[in-house]
């Protein structure tokens, strides 16, 4: 039988789902991008094409060539974190969620940073991390002090037809992303930098993060019957 003590660990991780599942300028909240900028997120991703991106790589020669993916929601529950820079904390800061695909044939990428706000150089970004999704994880990773604002993850490095696991940036505090905030993201090859932006929308995360809540209170259950 669930005693009591696993019984109230249960709905404390219940109401840590619920307090982090609202959203609002007060509140930390998910975010991921809509390609197509009508507005709204699907969790599957039916509606968000992937945000394709091209530019010039003299360094490591040709032209790097790939694609900014939106976060299916749905797909990160699984996920732990495996790694983190600076503050992760989903609780007090809002993120933003994607991963990067490198199509064939593409120049080699070595790096890839997010801001978000107006420009490249606009946002506070606290810290981030990577998810334990398949994928190449990043070598490092640093958010940028006050003369650069943005979370930088570098690679060893990302090649055609490789795909990250999915990466994060945090921000603080709560309410520091809005809906319609550009997402801009610097792409690093050798020592060729370009920028490309796409639009940052909320998750309605609420019934995600119950979700969560609810794998969290079966496994205390399973633990405790094991026990």
């Amino acid at each position: 039988m669930l005693n009591l003590t696993s019984a109230l660990r249960g709905a404390a991780v219940l109401a840590l789902a619920l307090s982090l599942g609202t959203s609002g300028n007060a509140e930390a909240a998910f975010y991921t991008l809509d390609q197509n900028d009508d507005g709204v997120v699907q969790t599957d991703g039916s509606d968000d094409l992937p945000f394709s991106f091209t530019g010039t790589s003299g360094t490591n020669g040709g032209v790097i060539n790939g694609i900014i993916h939106a976060v299916d929601f749905g797909s990160i529950v699984p996920f732990n974190i495996l790694q983190s820079f600076g503050i992760v904390d989903f609780a007090t800061q809002d993120v933003l969620f994607f991963s990067v695909e490198l199509l064939s044939p593409s120049a080699e990428m070595d790096a890839i940073g997010v801001a978000v706000g107006s420009n490249p150089l606009f946002g506070n970004p606290q810290g981030g991390g990577t998810l334990t999704a398949p994928g190449v994880q990043p070598t490092s990773g640093v958010a940028g002090p006050f003369t650069t604002l943005r979370m930088d993850f570098t690679f060893a490095p990302l090649t055609a037809g490789q795909t990250t696991a999915i990466l994060f940036a945090t921000y603080f505090p709560g309410g520091a992303l809005d809906n319609d905030d550009i997402g801009n993201f610097m792409v690093s090859s050798g020592t060729d930098q370009n920028f490309f932006s796409a639009i940052a929308v909320p998750e309605p995360s609420t019934a995600l993060l119950l979700l969560i809540g609810g794998i969290g209170v079966a496994g205390l259950y399973r633990r405790n019957r094991r026990g």
